[in-house]
Parts: C-alpha cells; sequence; structure tokens
C-alpha cells in the first residue's frame, strides 16, 4: 500500500523496454520471503478425512498463533509437486554452490536417509533393503534431491543429489549392526574393550548427535520444508542384565545371569531403568529442538514390522522386559516423528505403504510467513498453533521454535565487520 501510495504521488517512470518488462514481470511472478529475526516461516499441510491433501486454501483460511496470541500472515504459498508430471532437471549437482542452488527451489523435496546401523539389527536391515530401494525408485521425482548417511558419515560427505540410482545403490549397501560390536574403525577400536553398557551408550549418542548436525546442515540449505527418513529400531536407556557385559566385544563372559530369564525384573533394575530413560529423553530433546529450528521433519521407519518383543528367544531375556524395551524404543520413533511434524512408520510389516505418506507430505503443503510479536531475543520455545476456518480438515503444522538468545540476536543483527585496510589488501594482493 506504501508503494502504491508513493508510485501515485510520483511522476510516472520512462517506459521499459521490452526486456526490461519481461525481466520485471518474471520477477514479480516470483514469491518474496522476507527475513529478519523477527520472522518466522511454517509450512502446514492440510488434508481432508481421507488422507488427500486440500490445495485451494486461501491466505484468509488461516489462523496463526505463537503463544496463543494471533500473528499477521504476511506471506503464503502453496507448494505442490506433482512427481509424475515434474520437469526433467537439467545439469549435475557438481559443487557446493550446485547443491546451494538446488536445494533453495522450493518445489524441489530433499529426502536424506539416516541409516542407523549402530541401532538395526543385520537381518532387519537386509529385509528393509528391498522396501527402501523400491521407494526410491517408484516415489521419488527427478527433481528430488537425496542423500545418505551412517551415524559415523562426516557431515561434508553429506552432499545432496538427483542421482538416485546411486542412493539405490548406497540403500543396497546397508547392513544393521546391533549387537554386534566388532570395531571396523579406530574410534570404534579405542573403546571396543570397554562394559556393553558403556559402548551403547557411546552408540547412542553419536547416533543422536549425528541426527542432530544434520538438522543443523539442512536448515542451513533453504527455510522450507526437508525431510530425514530415519532408519532405526529406536534407542533404548539399558541393556537388560542377559546382555551385559565387561568387556562389549566378548559378550557375555563373565556374566552370572545370562542363562537367567528373570534376571533384571526387580525394584532395583527398574529404577535404574527409570533413571536411564530420563538420559534418552534429554537426548531426544536435544535433537527435535533442532530438527524444530531447522524445519526439518523426522520420519522413523522401524524395519522390525510387527513385533512382540524387542529380544529373540535366544537372548534368554523375561517377556515383561523384552516388552518393556520395546515398548521404549518405539516411543523414541513416535517421539522424533510427532515432535517435527514427521511421522512413525511401526508396526507395519509392509513399510513401503507407510512410506508413501512421506512424499505425500513433501508434495503438497503451505509456506506461511510472519513477523512474531512474541519474540523478545529470550532463547525460549515458542508453541505455534496453525488453524484453518474450513470444517472438515486436519492441519499439521510444527509445534513451535526456539527463539534467539540476546547474544545471538546481537550477533544475527550487528553490522559486517570492516575488512583490512586497503594497503594491506593492495599487498596481500
Amino acid at each position: 500500500a506504501v508503494v502504491a501510495q508513493q508510485s501515485a504521488q510520483a511522476p510516472a517512470p520512462p517506459a521499459q523496454p521490452p526486456a526490461a518488462e519481461q525481466a520485471a514481470a518474471a520477477e514479480a511472478d516470483q514469491p518474496v520471503f522476507r527475513g529478519g529475526v523477527n520472522f518466522v516461516r511454517v509450512d502446514a499441510i492440510v488434508t481432508d478425512r481421507q488422507g488427500n491433501p486440500v490445495a485451494d486454501l486461501t491466505q484468509d483460511d488461516f489462523e496463526v498463533l505463537e503463544d496463543d496470541k494471533p500473528q499477521t500472515v504476511e506471506t503464503f504459498r502453496l507448494v505442490k509437486i506433482d512427481s509424475a508430471t515434474t520437469l526433467q532437471a537439467t545439469g549435475r549437482l557438481t559443487t557446493r554452490q550446485d547443491e546451494e542452488n538446488a536445494a533453495a527451489d522450493e518445489d524441489a523435496r530433499i529426502f536424506v536417509f539416516f541409516l542407523d546401523d549402530y541401532h538395526v539389527r543385520l537381518g532387519n536391515s537386509l529385509a528393509a533393503r528391498k522396501h527402501l530401494i523400491d521407494f526410491v525408485q517408484t516415489q521419488l521425482g527427478p527433481r528430488d534431491l537425496v542423500s545418505v548417511m551412517y551415524p559415523l558419515s562426516p557431515l561434508d560427505s553429506v552432499v545432496l543429489t538427483r542421482d538416485h540410482e546411486q542412493l539405490a545403490h548406497a540403500l543396497e549397501r546397508f547392513q544393521g549392526r546391533k549387537f554386534d560390536y566388532t570395531p571396523r574403525n579406530a574410534l570404534e577400536d579405542r573403546y571396543a574393550n570397554q562394559p556393553t553398557e558403556i559402548v551403547e551408550r557411546v552408540r547412542r549418542q553419536v547416533s543422536l548427535s549425528a541426527l542432530t548436525g544434520l538438522s543443523v546442515k539442512l536448515g542451513a540449505l533453504r527455510e522450507g520444508r526437508k525431510a530425514i527418513v530415519l532408519v532405526s529400531e529406536g534407542y533404548v536407556a539399558m541393556l537388560p542384565p542377559q546382555l551385559r557385559g565387561a568387556i562389549a566385544t566378548m559378550p557375555g563372559v563373565g556374566n552370572p545371569t545370562r542363562g537367567n530369564p528373570l534376571a533384571g525384573e526387580n525394584l532395583q533394575e527398574d529404577r535404574a531403568r527409570f533413571m536411564g530413560e530420563l538420559d534418552v529423553q534429554s537426548e531426544l530433546r536435544r535433537v527435535f529442538e533442532e530438527a524444530n529450528r531447522s524445519n526439518t521433519a523426522i520420519y522413523a521407519v522401524d524395519p522390525r514390522g510387527l513385533s512382540t518383543g524387542e529380544f529373540d528367544i535366544q537372548d534368554n531375556v523375561g517377556g515383561r522386559t523384552s516388552q518393556d524395551a520395546l515398548r521404549q524404543t518405539q516411543n523414541t520413533l513416535q517421539v522424533l516423528a510427532s515432535e517435527t511434524d514427521g511421522r512413525a512408520i511401526i508396526n507395519r510389516n509392509d513399510l513401503a505403504a507407510g512410506m508413501k505418506q512421506i512424499v505425500r507430505d513433501s508434495s503438497a503443503y503451505y509456506l506461511l510467513g510472519y513477523n512474531s510479536t512474541q519474540s523478545r531475543s529470550d532463547g525460549k520455545f515458542h508453541p505455534i498453533k496453525v488453524r484453518v476456518r474450513r470444517p472438515g480438515v486436519q492441519v499439521r503444522a510444527r509445534k513451535g521454535y526456539w527463539a534467539l538468545t540476546a547474544v545471538e540476536t546481537a550477533r544475527a543483527t550487528a553490522p559486517p565487520k570492516a575488512g583490512p585496510p586497503a594497503e594491506i589488501v593492495r599487498s596481500l594482493d
């Protein structure tokens, strides 16, 4: 409105040549997303009762609340991608700049497969390969950007690509290592002779830390929605006594409870397990906090399928302990998914059917933007609620974001630092 008023009061500008007019028109067609320390972007997935996307809403149909206070939606866009009709992407991504340019395209979906080999049994990983490869070959479009990561993968090695065959080959090599403590590198060799419980704790922390780092990396590529496909059997607070040992690479050696299925089912073990669960919850919180900050959804895929317990019969673990461990691991996957606006695909033998929802969620959603009236550089979590003024639809959106601290705000708003004096620049040149 201000621009229109100023234009009405100012003299008419000289006529543009045809090329300039075309460039201006093309620029006007592009969605404009503002920035700033108080600007918040939210992607909202709206579906009907059958789970089909609703794609005919307008900006006025949405209501956004932060800390239960209404916010004014200033930017609005529907992102709708059809894998069957999307144009073939041209050019290979050979440099980091190519990757960043491709990721900046909101019409290109981003999927990174996090293969948590530390927390997947070998047999389950072999069974899951086909489902994962079928998903890549049948559900993804040519413009979709993909990559793969393991718990010990350096972040620099996670490079987005449109080469889906390369990803399929990587998935073919996926081998779970759950409860297999044979060291495969210098890092693992350093703690291989530690007690089993310590090795399991280290593996859990390595995996969740890598998941956090991946969220940070994806958040730096673009603000729009990204998806992490977490292939894992979840995380436990502690092992039952039957699976513990003084040396992880020698399971059961010196363990007097190994042949006792009732070992560990007592009050002392329950108390220790409860304290361990608090540690796991704290570690999970760090993951989904960063994923929320980076607008990254985690889709947890449990390759175990339908199961009645966490441990096999040869592990000689009591039924109650095995069921409790299964429930805890599934809960950790559900927490990561629900807190990041993803989905947990658990208790399903047909993984492919459940994974189709991953693509559907990333294929039709609304990008909303607003300047927060609540953000005060307090470093606190600000919950977000997105509502639609239309009956009979369901809305899913990020649950909120973590505001910058005062120090982070000062750093973000500080003017650029002055460069070296001109004489030094000339000398260095």
